[in-house]
């Protein structure tokens, strides 16, 4: 079996091949790599059953690069210390699982590493031992649940769904094992269910999440999961067993209940549940509320019963719940302000909120149940990593001028004469520099975007000849890609009001996706129409054009394909801070493309933008 170690200090590579070594029948083939871009050479040549990666090694981009490279391989990251955050972050880029470094030395590193190799030699079938134990544990329960079940093993991967759940999900046992099932998880969803997931099999405990999955029909539904740790009759963990219900099919009626009821009981009571549950009347006054809510507040349950919801929970108008009790709707709210009534001190905390209709046998709504979980400190966390961020570019963005402005002085031999050779590669060095400090004040724009804090400055002037001079600032990159850049507009003189910079900004964040992504003799060209009121003007390509499944993406914070990180890394920003300048000026921006014939951005603008709030 093949293994390739990436880092690690020379103690830990030797405690490795010492258990690799020590495992009967394992017949190790190990090879090591001091560096990633070593380590990313190695999987592709020497494609390894698994990968063991210091996490001291990894950049943005590596592990997927990994993954992408041996999609089949068992990924292990060896990191100091785990936590709910780092563990879904790296799971998501494509590891298999977190190892501790004090754990290679423990019996627990033997027992995982037998594990992976009996994965293996199974072709990601699962051990007889592993199939009997798991049926053993489903077999009580398997027909008689009404709802989506499925087992795990001991470290979180799922080997066993019931009729019920792959009927559901419309995908066979084999694409549902492992981890696959969690392609099905709705991505706003999976970073969360990841963290509440990991640290109920890292803790043994049970937990409840509420998420959404993708039907067979390709609808994403919200369910209701709960998951329960299992053990053996020696006391040791073995995995979780779980089950979860669609909460709009079943609405929670007197119908549907006791079937969630016996799910439910298989693992814990509500009273267990880590997020608040309320049930209110019909005048949204609490009739019962379980003990996570009585924690928040610092009072026993049974004093908030009889209380009125909206005079609790201040910033929560009644009004909000008229869609619940009078249409049968759900509503979600993130992020919720509110202000706790009862504390003495009023603390201030944020939660996440769910609310759905409860009815009674013919169907009618008598009520209100809500679900809470405070994020006050995840929001903090975000707060600070934002604030980080900003510091972090501000401070970039001085050294990263002066060198642009060194490299220039020397291409012009302001320091002395230079030969082809040289001013060509000062020129490589340059465009670098340049889309390094274009992704730093991208950064910076959207972060005073998203803070609101940011103005414009209003001037008139030619946004014809603003194209021609954002055509000309990157004529020598596409001469050096051979590729052709035109402009083509009509009579007139193409004169707006607006902040020139920020258009400017626009004009050359989408020229350069259109450099990025366009080959060889291909072409760009800015074309622009006019009339009384309003520009537009379109910036099209002969590149690779984007896939349609991607185009509702292309304008969120952060997002990139997975076909444009394997052409240049970026941060996600470009579209996003065009739409919110274009979007301030009063304008739209909008994208067609066609696989294998190219993309066109158009962007109207009205020649008179909105006065500024």
């Amino acid at each position: 079996m093949k293994f390739l170690v990436i880092g690690l200090k020379s103690d830990e590579r030797t405690t490795i091949k010492k258990t690799l070594t020590s495992i009967a029948g394992l017949d190790p083939d190990l090879q090591l790599s001091g560096h990633s871009v070593e380590g990313l050479f190695k999987i592709r040549s020497f494609q390894p059953d698994i990968v063991l990666l210091d996490d001291n090694m990894l950049d943005a981009a590596m592990l997927i690069q990994l993954r992408q490279s041996k999609p089949d391989a068992l990924i292990y990251v060896i990191v100091d210390s785990q936590t709910d955050l780092r563990a879904c972050e790296l799971i998501r880029k494509g590891a298999t699982d977190l190892i501790s470094r004090d754990q290679l030395n423990s019996e627990s590193f033997t027992s995982l590493i037998t594990r992976a190799a009996e994965r293996i030699r199974g072709s990601g079938q699962f051990n007889s031992n592993e199939l009997n134990k798991a049926n053993a544990r489903l077999s009580n329960i398997a027909n008689t649940l009404s709802n989506l079940s499925w087992v795990s093993d001991e470290s979180g991967d799922r080997i066993l769904f019931n009729d019920k759940w792959l009927k559901f999900t419309g995908r066979t046992l084999e694409q549902e094992c492992g981890k696959k099932w969690a392609e099905l998880v709705h991505p706003q969803d999976l970073r969360k269910f990841w963290a509440v997931y990991t640290k109920a099999c890292r803790d043994h405990t049970p937990y409840h999440i509420e998420y959404r999955l993708k039907k067979s029909d390709g609808q994403f539904r919200f369910m209701w999961e709960s998951g329960a740790p299992q053990f053996d009759p020696a006391g040791h963990f073995i995995g979780l067993i779980g089950s979860c219900a669609d909460i709009i099919e079943t609405r929670f009626t007197q119908h549907s209940l006791p079937a969630l009821r016996e799910t439910v009981q298989l693992f814990t009571t509500l009273d267990n549940a880590p997020i608040g549950v309320w049930k209110l009347d019909s005048n949204l006054v609490i009739t019962k509320a379980n003990p996570a809510v009585a924690t928040l507040f610092s009072v026993a349950p049974e004093r908030l019963v009889g209380l009125s919801f909206p005079a609790l929970v201040s910033s929560m108008p009644e009004n909000a719940f008229i869609r619940v009790l009078e249409k049968g709707e759900r509503i979600k709210l993130e992020n919720h302000p509110v202000t706790l009534a009862l504390d003495e001190q009023r603390r201030k905390v944020f939660l996440d909120l769910a609310a759905w209709p409860l009815r009674d046998k013919s169907n009618n709504v008598v009520g209100v149940c809500v679900s809470t979980a405070e994020v006050t400190q995840r929001l903090l966390q975000e707060q600070q990593r934002d604030d980080f961020v900003a510091t972090l570019v501000h401070d970039l963005k001085t050294p990263l001028i002066g060198a642009d402005q060194a490299l220039e002085a020397m291409i012009r031999g302001c320091l002395g004469p230079i030969d082809p050779g040289q001013s060509e590669l000062l020129s490589m060095l340059k465009r670098s520099n340049q889309h390094l400090l274009t992704m730093v004040q991208n950064l910076i724009e959207a972060y005073r975007y998203d803070a609101g804090e940011a103005r414009m400055s209003v001037e008139e002037f030619s946004l014809f000849e603003l194209i021609d001079v954002s055509l000309e600032e990157l004529s020598a990159w596409a001469q050096h890609k051979e590729i052709t850049m035109r402009s083509s507009f009509p009579r007139g003189t193409g004169r707006v009001l607006g902040d020139r910079l920020s258009i400017r900004r626009v004009l050359l964040n989408l020229l350069d996706n259109a450099l990025k992504f366009t080959p060889k003799d291909g072409l760009i060209e800015v074309s622009a129409d006019e009339d009384d009121d309003d520009i537009i003007f379109r910036v099209s390509d002969t590149g690779v054009g984007i896939p349609e499944a991607e185009l509702g993406n292309l304008f969120l914070r952060y997002w990139q394909s997975d076909s444009a990180k394997q052409h240049t890394p970026g941060t996600g920003l470009g579209l996003y801070l065009c739409r919110q300048i274009v979007t301030a000026h009063g304008g739209t921006i909008s994208v067609a493309s066609k696989i294998g014939e190219g993309t066109t951005f158009s962007v109207v603008l009205p020649k008179q933008p909105p006065p500024q709030n």
